[in-house]
C-alpha cells in the first residue's frame, strides 16, 4: 500500500526497497520495489494493477491477469500514464497495442510491444552501453550537483531536436535520445531520468505546455524536475538547453531553475509535482535601463566572465535589437578587448544570454 503526507523538507529519503522518498517535504511511501512518483495518484487497486502491468511489461509477456472490478477506461487511461512518465525503459512498451479483456472472474490485459524480442535485446544493449558510457564520465564526480550537470551536458551536446519529422516513434523515447541521437522534448526528458537514476538520482518527469513567441515551440512539452539533496527541487529542461547549445547560443538557461523562473515559458500542473522554491546557483541580475545593463556587462567582461545571464526591464523586439544594443556597447569600450560575442534574448523573461571572447 502506498500512503502520502506532508512533513519537514528536512526529512531523509532513500532509494531502496521499501524506501521513503522525499519530493521537497512530500513523502512517497512505497512498499513495492517499483521506482514509481506519480504512483501516488492511483488508488490502491489501480497501484496493483499497475505493479501487474509493469511487471509482465518487463518480461515481454503477451497478457497478465487482473482483477476484475475496474472502471476500465478510466483505470488504464490513469495506469498508463503512470507507467508513461515513471519508466523510461520500457520504450518497448505500445500503449496503443494493449487492450483490455473481461472473461469471468478472472479478466486479463493484452499487451503490445514497438519491436520483437530480439530488436529489444538490441537495443538493450546499446542503451546500457551509453549509460555505463556517462556512468564512467561521473566516476571521479563527488557531488550530486555536479553529477547533475554532467548528465546534463552529456544529453545537451549529443542529442539534436529533429527538424523534420517530428512524430516518428522513436523520437519520443530513449531509443532516440540515446540510439539515434535525435530526440524531441518527450526523448530527451525520458533520457534525463533514466540517466538520472541509473546514477542514484532523483528525478521525475513533467508533462505541461510550453509558451513561446516562437510558434513552433508552443504546444505539449515535457521536461524534468530533480531533487539534490540539502538544496531542494529544481526544474530542469534539457530540449531547451540543447537547442540553444546547438544554434551557438548559451547553454544552462533551463538548468536548475525554480517555479517562478519556469512559469514564463512553462505550464503544468502544479499539484502533480513538487514545489522547486529556487532557483540553484547565482542569482540572475535585472537591469532596470540599458545602462545598467551596459555596467553588468563592462564588469563581467572585466572580471574575465564571460558567459552570463541578464534580465532587463526594457523589452526588445526580438534578437536582433538585443544584438545592435550590445553592439554599441562593445564599440564604446575598446578597453574590454572583445573579440566577438553572442547574444541569445529569450523574450518571454526578458533575459539576454551573453557569451564573450577577448583578444
Amino acid at each position: 500500500q502506498l500512503a502520502h503526507f506532508f512533513i519537514s523538507e528536512v526529512a531523509q529519503f532513500f532509494i531502496d526497497k521499501g524506501r521513503f522518498i522525499n519530493w521537497n517535504g512530500l513523502i512517497v511511501i512505497l512498499d513495492r520495489n517499483k521506482k514509481y512518483y506519480y504512483s501516488h495518484l492511483l488508488d490502491q487497486r489501480e497501484q496493483h494493477m499497475c505493479d501487474l502491468i509493469v511487471d509482465a511489461a518487463f518480461q515481454l509477456k503477451e497478457s497478465v491477469s487482473v482483477p476484475n472490478e475496474i472502471r476500465k477506461g478510466t483505470t488504464f487511461n490513469r495506469i498508463f500514464d503512470v507507467i508513461s512518465l515513471d519508466f523510461p525503459e520500457l520504450y518497448f512498451f505500445d500503449i496503443s497495442k494493449a487492450s483490455y479483456v473481461y472473461s469471468g472472474f478472472s479478466s486479463k490485459v493484452n499487451l503490445g510491444y514497438r519491436y520483437t524480442r530480439v530488436e529489444i535485446e538490441k537495443l538493450n544493449q546499446i542503451i546500457r552501453t551509453h549509460a555505463k558510457e556517462v556512468s564512467e564520465l561521473l566516476r571521479t564526480e563527488r557531488t550530486k550537483t555536479g553529477a547533475e550537470k554532467i548528465i546534463h551536458d552529456y544529453l545537451m551536446k549529443s542529442i539534436k531536436y529533429p527538424q523534420s519529422n517530428t512524430g516518428k516513434s522513436e523520437y519520443h523515447t530513449i531509443v532516440g535520445a540515446l540510439v539515434e541521437r535525435m530526440a524531441v522534448c518527450e526523448g530527451y526528458s525520458r533520457a534525463f531520468k533514466f540517466l538520472c537514476e541509473s546514477n542514484n538520482l532523483l528525478c521525475m518527469t513533467v508533462s505541461g505546455t510550453a509558451i513561446s513567441k516562437i510558434p513552433e515551440l508552443n504546444g505539449p512539452h515535457a521536461w524534468n524536475i530533480v531533487k539534490l539533496a540539502n538544496y531542494g527541487c529544481f526544474h530542469v529542461d534539457t530540449t531547451w538547453d540543447s537547442c540553444f547549445y546547438h544554434s551557438g547560443s548559451s547553454s544552462h538557461v533551463y538548468y536548475n531553475q525554480s517555479d517562478a523562473d519556469m512559469l514564463a515559458d512553462h505550464i503544468w500542473d502544479r499539484s502533480k509535482v513538487p514545489e522547486c522554491k529556487s532557483q540553484f546557483g547565482e542569482r540572475i541580475p535585472c537591469c532596470k535601463s540599458l545602462s545598467e545593463l551596459e555596467n553588468v556587462i563592462c564588469t563581467n567582461v572585466k572580471a574575465n566572465k564571460l558567459s552570463f545571464s541578464v534580465r532587463v526591464d526594457h523589452e526588445f523586439s526580438s534578437s536582433k535589437e538585443a544584438m545592435e544594443v550590445t553592439s554599441k556597447i562593445v564599440h564604446r569600450h575598446f578597453e574590454l578587448k572583445i573579440k566577438s560575442y553572442t547574444v541569445g534574448y529569450i523574450s518571454e523573461r526578458k533575459q539576454v544570454e551573453y557569451t564573450f571572447m577577448k583578444y
